[in-house]
């Protein structure tokens, strides 16, 4: 057997599963779901891949055709997750590593490609937020001895107790006996409580110390007098930590946030440029040689996270948003709270470059008109919002516009129009332009004024907007030659609307022909089968458009109408 699927399909159905997949296994290419679902048939049927991280380090070494195998190990997760989905008799069940293990290069490009792709799973973490207690309690050994010693003296404990409960047994004895009986009740009860603390007084903790603990735990015992009066968890749990405190294995309450200085030096990996801040949590409970995290801790690691990004130890990177405080002190608010997460990493300072400042672009254009009221049109693009919201004369349009739009309105004077938009995370940025009118005792000249430039008036003898209608054909050959008349410099804008599924198969078969050129694509597609509709807008450029016309075609094959 030369692959994973072929070891899988072994240990599934012996000789006779592995034939089914011997093909895929002997040239070392992924079989599909079909096959899988043959060797699974209708058993029920667990499979478990335990740290497949180290695997695929060493698929890679393997060449297959014109990449490696670690590739078809993805391609037949992938097949297998999607097995799995489509039957009720199996499951699938894989583990991968922390990004700071020896193998974090290869967890973290199969996190990436499994989060990417579209099969469910569910993430069970194999250690969760437990109060330190709960742990540390596990870690007090008894004396076995001692123990049994223990036991002896609670069982007679319980014998007098029992005979001292009851009547008849009581009746049995002389006055003499039962007082006697109740004097040795009482010692079997301290007795009880000695042998039991003497018996639990064995702690046993993590430490990096290899001449006390050569294997990494180092042995305390707890002293009788700080053990005999335990009544309950809480008093057992305060004895716990008191100890620990006094080990220096965790911090006192009022102690100060850890110094970003401390986590470079003590606590991040060394030759570890990024991680995130849920394997900076992790780290406490790895390295022996640090401090066990307390609840109260916590709030204080934030607060450490957040001193570190402001005094330049490090950067933060939540997604596509990067957090670096600038050399001129500027730094964008940073998320609240600060999340132990997989989703928010830490990096060492000049690996993370600032974001490029956000561009809006915006443009008023007054158009010709005999009316009193101008009409204007306002054109805007802000790349990468979320929302956007008009302003004009200070007040807000009502309405929900897009990131990428145009919007039209009359005005009787000049007149000032504003656009924020919302990047997400509190980061907003904005562009103001003028519509400007200018009168005159005869006539009135129209304007628009961006950025202090004044733009083309109605005295031009060019027009700003050249308007076809026909056939695509046509339309693209009417639109042609106007503009080898006019001797047209540049386009800034097209639209084009069709009513058709040929035109608009026309038209987006054409739009890989563009390639050569930087433009974005905003389209708006309301595709209508009998009574029933779907509307669906795009913006962004000509590689995602890409993904986005696939799902549009395959409505398009129900012979639709498309507006």
């Amino acid at each position: 057997m030369h692959t994973l699927w072929g070891e899988i399909a072994y240990q599934i159905g012996g000789i006779e599963g592995y034939s089914l997949l011997r093909d895929s296994d002997e040239q070392k290419v992924s079989p599909g779901t079909d096959v899988i679902e043959k060797l699974i048939k209708k058993e029920p049927t667990v499979i478990i891949l335990d740290e497949i991280a180290q695997y695929l380090r060493r698929a890679k070494a393997i060449t297959v055709g014109k990449s490696d195998l670690s590739e078809q190990v993805v391609a037949f997760l992938f097949a297998l997750m999607d097995s799995t989905a489509a039957c009720n008799n199996m499951v699938f069940v894989y583990t991968l590593a922390s990004i700071s293990d020896t193998f974090g290069a290869e967890t973290s490009d199969l996190k990436e490609a499994l989060q990417t792709s579209a099969r469910q799973a569910r993430v069970i973490s194999p250690s969760t937020d437990i109060e330190i207690y709960n742990i540390v309690k596990q870690r007090i050994l008894a004396n076995k001895q001692e123990l049994d010693r223990a036991v002896d003296i609670a069982r007679e404990h319980l014998a007098i107790q029992n005979i001292l409960k009851s009547p008849n047994r009581q009746q049995d004895l002389s006055e003499n006996q039962r007082k006697q009986m109740r004097e040795r009740g009482g010692e079997k009860d301290l007795a009880t409580r000695v042998a039991l603390t003497n018996a639990y007084r064995h702690l046993f903790y993590p430490t990096n110390d290899p001449m006390k603990a050569p294997k990494g735990l180092l042995h305390f015992t707890l002293p009788a007098e700080a053990t005999g009066d335990v009544k309950g968890n809480k008093k057992q749990q305060d004895v716990i930590l008191k100890v620990l405190k006094d080990c220096q294995k965790i911090r006192s309450e009022d102690a100060a946030p850890f110094a970003p200085a401390y986590i470079l030096q003590k606590v991040w990996l060394a030759g570890i440029d990024h991680w995130t801040t849920k394997a900076l949590r992790e780290e406490f409970a790895k390295n022996l040689g640090l401090n066990m995290l307390l609840d109260a801790d916590i709030p204080k690691l934030r607060e450490t996270i957040r001193r570190g990004i402001q005094e330049r130890q490090w950067d933060l990177k939540v997604g596509n948003n990067v957090y670096i405080r600038a050399d001129d002190g500027n730094l964008p608010s940073l998320p609240d709270p600060i999340e132990f997460s997989d989703r928010m990493e830490l990096y060492r300072r000049r690996i993370l470059k600032s974001p490029e400042p956000r561009v809006i672009e915006l443009n008023a254009q007054v158009m010709p008109s005999s009316e009193v009221a101008k009409p204007v049109r306002l054109r805007w693009r802000s790349q990468g919002a979320l929302t956007v919201r008009l302003y004009q004369d200070g007040v807000p349009i009502a309405g929900e516009f897009l990131p990428s739009g145009d919007y039209a309105t009359p005005i009787l004077q000049t007149t000032s129009f504003k656009i924020v938009a919302d990047y997400g995370n509190g980061e907003t940025a904005e562009k103001e332009t003028q519509a400007v009118i200018t009168s005159y005792s005869n006539a009135s000249v129209t304007s628009s004024i961006t950025n202090g430039h004044e733009a083309a008036t109605i005295f031009e003898v060019k027009p700003e907007t050249i308007e076809e209608s026909g056939t695509v054909n046509a339309s693209f050959t009417a639109f042609s030659d106007r503009c080898s008349d006019y001797k047209v410099k540049g386009i800034q804008t097209i639209e084009i609307a069709v009513d058709q599924v040929m035109d608009y198969r026309k038209i987006t078969t054409a739009f890989p022909l563009l390639g050569k050129f930087n433009f974005e694509i905003d389209q708006k597609a309301t595709i209508q089968i009998d009574e029933q509709f779907v509307r669906l807008d795009y913006q962004g450029s000509l590689r995602g458009f890409q993904s986005f016309l696939t799902p549009v075609n395959a409505l398009l094959g129900n012979r639709p109408l498309a507006n």
